[in-house]
């Protein structure tokens, strides 16, 4: 379980935060190179790199280190019926999570890279829309 290194690195830092995106995978180096890019330091990034047993004490020691009013937002690349969300949200049902993915679908993937690309970068656009 990984933290934003930027935003909780001070109280103060911590405090401006708006979106707490939690994620796992290669989707945190694309959510990172947009906050990165436009300074959006207002969305902390924090990566879940095991889900099994889930680790629940890590992701709850980060939560504390946020604004109560903090929207928490999962954000994946997989299809909503598909990844880690489903297993997030039986873990985590009393969070009031936001999710964020492409729609639940029958295939894990396009199957064309120009629509891919698309909707990944659709997916980055909205978890920043605050």
């Amino acid at each position: 379980v990984y933290d934003d290194p930027i935003t909780s690195a001070t109280k103060k830092a911590a405090k401006q935060v708006k979106r707490l995106i939690w994620c796992t995978g290669k989707i945190y180096y694309d959510l990172l190179e947009k906050q990165r890019a436009e300074n959006r330091y207002d969305v902390a990034i924090a990566r879940l790199e095991q889900l099994y047993p889930f680790p629940t004490k890590q992701y709850e020691a980060i939560l504390a280190k946020y604004p109560k009013r903090v929207q928490i937002t999962w954000v994946q690349e997989e299809p909503l019926n598909m990844g880690a969300w489903q297993f997030i949200l039986s873990n985590r049902r009393n969070d009031n999570i936001y999710e964020i993915g492409r729609r639940a679908s029958a295939s894990p993937a396009t199957g064309y890279n120009k629509i891919f690309k698309i909707e990944q970068k659709a997916i980055i656009e909205r978890a920043f829309t605050l």
